[in-house]
C-alpha cells in the first residue's frame, strides 16, 4: 500500500507541475527531488528510482495522450509530419517520451532520496 502511495505523490505532483504553462519543461524534476528527500522509501521498502520512475512514466505518457487527444490529433499529425514517419509509428516514440520522462524524474526522487540519506549519515556520526 505504501509503494502505491508514493507512486501517486510523485504522479500528482508531477502532473501538477507541467499544468503550470509558464514553468520550463523541466521544472517537474524540483518538486521530484523535494519529495525525493521528504518520503521515507527506506521504510516503506521501495526503491525511490522505481517509484519516480513509473510515476515518470505514467504522467508523460498520460499527458501526451491527452494533449494529443484534447488537440484532436494536430500534435502527432506535425511531429510524424516532422519526423517523416507514419502516424502509426508515432505510438512508439509516445512509449521513448514516457521512458525519458520516467529515468528523469527517477534520477530526480533518486538524487533527492540520495541528499536525505546523506545528511542522515552525517548527523548520525
Amino acid at each position: 500500500m505504501n509503494k502505491l502511495i508514493s507512486v501517486l505523490i510523485i504522479a500528482t505532483t508531477t502532473l501538477l507541475i507541467q499544468l503550470i504553462t509558464i514553468l520550463p519543461w523541466w521544472s517537474f524534476v524540483i518538486p521530484a527531488c523535494i519529495l525525493g528527500v521528504m518520503l521515507p522509501f527506506r521504510k516503506w521498502k521501495m526503491p525511490s528510482f522505481a517509484a519516480g520512475f513509473i510515476a515518470g512514466c505514467l504522467v508523460w505518457v498520460g499527458t501526451t495522450l491527452f494533449f494529443n487527444n484534447y488537440y484532436a490529433g494536430k500534435i502527432m499529425d506535425k511531429v510524424a509530419l516532422i519526423i517523416g514517419l507514419p502516424q502509426i509509428l508515432l505510438i512508439v516514440i509516445i512509449g521513448i517520451i514516457g521512458i525519458i520522462g520516467g529515468i528523469i524524474t527517477g534520477l530526480a526522487v533518486y538524487t533527492g532520496e540520495s541528499i536525505r540519506s546523506q545528511i542522515f549519515y552525517k548527523t548520525h556520526l
